[in-house]
């Protein structure tokens, strides 16, 4: 017998077609792995030995979790019914919709009677089923959780590292630091005691961003700037723990929506409350650094140098 599910990803409508779908939703949410974030944290934190791979280890992780939590939360709101439809087929630039407008508290297409304005109906849906006592508190700091994880997220920078890190580890290890001081001698630098720093981070990672500014005929103009980005390792750490958590009670409530009990699932939290404000205390004092092309846009939109000639040697050994 053959079963269909109509969703929505974002704005996009997709129908999913198998012979047991709502027996299959079960099945993969029940298999997941929430806690994988939480040992992965656990291990990084003893084997982190303040090197910068290991460094863009933890970040790389970090971005994946941070994805995936969004994805779900997204799934969540969207397509409760058939999260493997939605988590299948959603594209980043659609994720990125989704989360924008749940930031901003835009209505998203759901299957819930009620209407999602903003992270805190989100976390009101989620976490309603923790015990009275700590119900409130744990609505109020989920909420603030996925309100800063979501500005980081939608971050253009974040998404450009992101990529540059899964896609072919094409990062530079390491952060930027800031110092400014006065010349005495035009183009000649003060010497290192008369500069003042403005603060930096040892961790980061320096990556490559080409601009798409206009294209003629068949050939695309791009301006490549140089970016860095500052993060905390550790902080990094302390939160994977906090998307654990935070991935467990999304999962609970996508089964609960499917008519399991609420009483046979598990809704977790740190054990210390200040562990969501701990998780940001670590900021780097600055978080990141351009080197921009100093070529102006517009006289690259208006050039057109051809296309490659295949058949002419560039010098190349």
């Amino acid at each position: 017998m053959s079963q269909f599910r109509d969703i929505f990803i974002d704005t996009t409508p997709f129908c999913f077609w198998g012979n047991d779908l709502s027996k299959d939703n079960i099945a993969f949410l029940k298999q997941i792995d929430s806690n994988y974030y939480f040992t992965m944290a656990g291990k990084l934190d003893v084997v982190f030995e303040q090197d910068h791979a290991s460094a863009i280890l933890i970040r790389q992780l970090y971005g994946q979790a941070l994805e995936g939590l969004f994805a779900f939360l997204s799934a969540y709101v969207q397509s409760p019914h058939y999260m493997i439809g939605w988590l299948c087929k959603y594209r980043s630039e659609l994720l990125k919709s989704c989360v924008s407008k749940l930031d901003q508290g835009f209505r998203l297409p759901t299957l819930f009677k009620g209407e999602f304005h903003g992270w805190d109906d989100i976390s009101k849906q989620i976490n309603s089923y923790f015990p009275e006592g700590k119900r409130e508190t744990m609505i109020e700091k989920y909420s603030r959780l996925w309100t800063k994880l979501a500005q980081e997220f939608l971050d253009d920078d974040f998404q450009y590292e992101y990529n540059s890190l899964k896609h072919g580890s094409r990062v530079v290890h390491g952060g930027v630091s800031i110092s400014i001081g006065m010349e005495h001698e035009f183009g000649v630098p003060p010497p290192d005691s008369e500069m003042q720093s403005l603060g930096g981070g040892k961790y980061g990672s320096t990556f490559y961003v080409a601009q798409k500014v206009g294209s003629k005929d068949k050939t695309d103009n791009f301006l490549v700037h140089e970016h860095t980005r500052n993060w905390s390792p550790e902080n990094l750490i302390a939160r994977l723990r906090l998307i654990s958590f935070s991935l467990c009670n999304v999962v609970s409530a996508c089964l609960i929506a499917n008519g399991e009990a609420p009483e046979e699932l598990l809704f977790t939290n740190p054990s210390r409350i200040e562990a969501f404000e701990e998780a940001f205390s670590d900021t780097p004092t600055v978080l990141g650094w351009q080197r921009r092309c100093g070529i102006s846009p517009v006289v690259v939109a208006g050039h057109f140098h051809g296309l490659p000639d295949v058949n002419r040697s560039y010098g190349m050994a």
